[in-house]
């Protein structure tokens, strides 16, 4: 899409960009995804560890992304330690 035909500009293709896009898309709101690389389904897993939130968990089922993530890669955690 033209950056310039756009409402929404979003920056980084990453799970909360592509997210954001697909949600506001269903809105009708134009929106242009600018990054390096954009998420795709059935990508070698990201070595990087996300902690989803329940929350999280239901926004990403809304916008039909949480069905695109392998079973294999999620886990529950308890807790966590952020330094």
């Amino acid at each position: 899409m033209n950056p310039e035909r756009s409402k929404i500009l979003i920056a980084g293709g990453g799970p909360i960009g592509v997210t954001l896009a697909i949600l506001l898309a269903r809105l009708n709101i134009k929106v242009c995804v600018v990054s390096e690389q954009i998420a795709q389904a059935g990508q070698s897993i990201d070595p990087r560890v996300y902690a989803i939130t329940p929350g999280s968990e239901s926004v990403l089922r809304d916008a039909g992304a949480w069905a695109l993530i392998d079973n294999d890669a999620v886990c529950p955690f308890r807790s966590m330690h952020v330094w």
